[in-house]
């Protein structure tokens, strides 16, 4: 497992936070408001490129300018709990005015401008926006919005969010993965829960509709004969009219199914409960029948083959050179 910790590190000069929070958090922009001074703590850890930062202030304005969206090449969604004070956030869809217990998503594609008066502290997870298990168009409905997390699935996700802040350090051991992983997990279904419950501009029907499919194919990733027409008929619809309903959200039901297939093989090869089993049994295990064309389609994917990928996750990012 690859683990970068950072240990609680204090500022006083907005500038230098603004260059370290470049690798710690995501490239935003920090301005200081408050009268007497400005000081920030932090304490973060990087596990296999999902980056967690507890960061304490006092008032300031975060910014993602178009500037800094421009030098960004993976697209990365940030999950933000405020766990003390409160911050008001604008963004392309409007304003959200967030207290303690509540969660935000956004956007490294799109600006956004965070004000926060007085003492604050949050929980700031940055991860890459292909590790969500949801189709990315449902996605964009709910960037910038405040989700409550005083009650139902929010609450539970702020609760576990909260521990994981309080022990950031833990995730350095081997275990810590799999901690990150139900991090990414649990935000998928807070996802899909505030979906099926808010409006969000879209008919409730098409949006059940898309989460009754996604949980099928969720459910069946690994037949290797799942298509369309499988799909389609577990949920009483026609194949156009699924097709219809992914084309919505900005993806093909075939590049999703591959999509999250590539990612389920990523995630078990970097599991350290599964170092011992091979690549292939791997790939079979999520629907992958071949192991050219899978190893071809990780390598575009990832970057590095399957077994070069979990070489570095084992031994570091020297490993595969």
């Amino acid at each position: 497992m690859a683990a970068r910790y950072f240990s609680k590190r204090h500022y006083t000069d907005a500038t230098l936070w603004n260059q370290d929070s470049d690798s710690l958090v995501n490239p935003t922009r920090i301005t200081p408001v408050a009268p007497d001074g400005f000081w920030l703590e932090a304490e973060a850890i990087e596990v296999n490129g999902v980056r967690l930062a507890v960061v304490t202030s006092t008032g300031h304005i975060v910014e993602r300018t178009r500037a800094l969206i421009e030098r960004t090449r993976d697209p990365r969604f940030t999950l933000t709990l405020q766990m003390a004070g409160s911050s008001h956030l604008s963004h392309e869809r409007g304003e959200s005015q967030l207290v303690a217990g509540d969660i935000t998503i956004t956007d490294s594609a799109r600006p956004y401008r965070r004000v926060s008066e007085g003492l604050n502290s949050m929980l700031v997870v940055v991860f890459p926006q292909q590790l969500l298990n949801l189709p990315p168009g449902s996605i964009s409905m709910l960037i910038g919005s405040q989700i409550s997390g005083r009650s139902g699935v929010a609450a539970i996700n702020a609760g576990f969010l909260r521990a994981v802040a309080d022990n950031l350090d833990a995730l350095q051991a081997p275990m810590g993965l799999s901690i990150v992983n139900a991090v990414i997990d649990l935000t998928t279904t807070l996802m899909g829960d505030t979906l099926t419950s808010s409006d969000v501009g879209q008919s409730l029907r098409d949006i059940e509709l898309l989460m009754s499919v996604r949980n099928f194919i969720m459910e069946n990733l690994g037949d290797a004969d799942l298509d369309p027409t499988q799909i389609a008929g577990a949920n009483y619809i026609s194949v156009r009219q699924l097709h219809i309903l992914f084309s919505r959200v900005g993806v093909t039901v075939s590049r999703w199914i591959r999509d999250r297939r590539l990612e389920m093989c990523r995630r078990d090869l970097a599991d350290p409960l599964d170092f011992g089993t091979p690549v292939r049994v791997v790939a079979e295990r999520w629907g992958f029948r071949n192991p050219t064309y899978f190893a071809r389609v990780f390598n575009e994917t990832y970057g590095l083959n399957p077994r070069e990928y979990r070489k570095v996750v084992v031994s570091g990012p020297h490993a595969a050179m």
